[in-house]
């Protein structure tokens, strides 16, 4: 496939912000609220931690927010420096009936970043993402470059494909040996890179329409590996390995990778779902590491004004 290079001035970061799922929690409270806080970590390593934050200090931290955010919390994440962006819940019967967790009842938000279109790219990262290194060059990744749409295999769809887009992502390692992984085919919806494209969000929007076209058990994630399967017109792109996994461990750290995707907060959490093979614990240094960061973020804002 033929695929053009060229350098963008307007890019971003950015997270979905849903709301807290925990049984009877108020949605003001902010400490209960981990994924809440896991944005406020992630938004100060980008942005102001000395050993991780980006080069470009012009490039956003964008906060997707379901209206079951609390005000209280869009305030604060504001007062640090993020671009909160309030969005609404994408609601679908057949998805809703079949997703395999509460937590994920709102993913399908994160398609308006399609609708973003004053940005040239948008980094879309999970909020449980621990930064070990820099993000820098990420951009200049060869999977976030523009690429041609091989139109021969569009979809019969009243919306048309784009006929050029922007989609990289990063093989789902959660099952399996992740060095020897089960469907190398198979992205996470947790680390990708996109372009906005209102064409591309009324493609999404139709291909939502179809009942059980997949899996609806994840929702954006099969979404995107049906709409960007490696056989369709608009394949995703691999990113270099070295950006994002998951089930990680402190050995990832020596080897070089850039960020984890994990529930570090939870030192004792297991993950099992249905169609997962095989467990992911937090790695115990990896936890320890998300709290010291948590710590530095919040000693770094009582000394600042902000």
């Amino acid at each position: 496939m033929s695929k053009t290079h060229s350098r963008r001035s307007k890019d971003a970061f950015a997270v979905l912000l849903a709301a807290n799922t925990r049984p009877g929690a108020d949605q003001t409270d902010m400490d209960s609220d981990t994924y809440f806080l896991a944005t406020r970590v992630l938004n100060y390593q980008v942005r102001h931690s000395v050993n991780t934050r980006y080069s470009d200090l012009h490039t956003p931290f964008l906060v997707l927010v379901t209206p079951e955010v609390a005000q209280n919390k869009r305030a604060l994440l504001t007062k640090e420096g993020a671009k909160v962006i309030p969005v609404e819940n994408i609601v679908v019967d057949w998805i809703s009936k079949g997703v395999g967790s509460i937590a994920w009842a709102s993913v399908l938000a994160k398609l308006q970043l399609w609708t973003l279109t004053d940005y040239d790219r948008i980094l879309c990262l999970d909020s449980d993402t621990l930064l070990l290194h820099t993000l820098n060059g990420v951009f200049d990744d060869p999977a976030a470059q523009q690429y041609r749409t091989n139109l021969s295999l569009a979809d019969n769809t009243t919306n048309p494909v784009p006929t050029s887009y922007i989609f990289g992502g990063i093989m789902e390692g959660i099952s399996g040996d992740r060095s020897k992984p089960i469907n190398s085919n198979y992205l996470n919806a947790g680390f990708f890179m996109m372009k906005p494209d209102l064409q591309m969000y009324k493609y999404y929007m139709e291909l939502l329409s179809k009942p059980d076209l997949f899996d609806p058990s994840m929702p954006e994630q099969n979404l995107f590996n049906y709409a960007h399967r490696v056989d369709g017109p608009m394949p995703w792109q691999h990113l270099d390995e070295k950006w994002n996994t998951n089930c990680p461990n402190y050995k990832d750290l020596e080897m070089g990778w850039k960020t984890v995707h994990g529930k570090h907060w939870e030192l004792s959490f297991r993950q099992e779902s249905r169609g997962w093979e095989g467990r992911c614990d937090v790695d115990p240094v990896l936890g320890t590491t998300w709290w010291r960061v948590r710590g530095h973020m919040e000693s770094f804002y009582g000394k600042v004004a902000i």
